[in-house]
């Protein structure tokens, strides 16, 4: 992000619906983690979870950003008080909070911006409790994963390669997903698939 003059006590940010929007939930503790640095160490940036105009439900303050990729996690809990939603944004915001200084610009980068409600028996980079229910719910005796056309992609360089989904998601290559046109960034690998069968 490139902010040039964000006045005292302003904001510049990029949000993200994800796909159809990320739900809320009351009283719900998220988990999540970015990485970030700046071209000049940079006070404060804010990440929250917002309705579409803007309302904060909840949000959470990494300060003192550095001059060096840097993984910072974070957590924060929705107030008891909202309503089930699911229309709502991840926002990722730079902040002037001196209200009495003058306008800050400068540059940030953040990439792999992540968020998680509550997850299946808690496993960072889970699935959703409730899916993750239903599956064990079913007593599978077979799981085929991942499957169809997403395990063989159109070309060789499309296919699931699954030795590249091992590790850190931050370290997973990604590959283009041309069977159902769309990038895929291997975020839910080989090893996530074996402990969710």
């Amino acid at each position: 992000m490139h902010a040039d003059q964000i006045p005292a006590g302003g904001r510049l940010g990029v949000s993200n619906t994800g796909f159809y929007g990320v739900a809320a939930r009351p009283s719900t503790k998220y988990t999540g983690s970015l990485f970030v640095k700046a071209a000049s160490p940079w006070s404060v940036i804010r990440v929250s979870l917002e309705k579409p105009d803007g309302t904060v439900l909840a949000s959470k303050d990494i300060k003192d950003v550095t001059t060096t990729w840097t993984q910072r996690a974070f957590t924060f809990t929705t107030p008891s008080t909202i309503a089930v939603s699911t229309d709502n944004r991840i926002v990722v915001s730079l902040l002037n909070t001196c209200r009495k200084c003058a306008a800050l610009s400068g540059d940030v980068w953040v990439t792999q911006v992540s968020l998680f409600p509550p997850t299946f028996k808690n496993r960072p980079n889970g699935v959703r409790e409730d899916l993750g229910q239903k599956l064990a719910a079913m007593k599978l005796g077979l799981f085929r994963v991942p499957g169809g056309n997403y395990l063989e992609g159109n070309t060789l360089d499309t296919r699931f390669a699954w030795k590249n989904t091992i590790g850190p998601v931050w370290q997973r290559p990604g590959h283009q997903n041309t069977a159902w046109g769309y990038w895929s960034s291997d975020g839910f690998g080989i090893g996530d698939y074996l402990r969710l069968a």
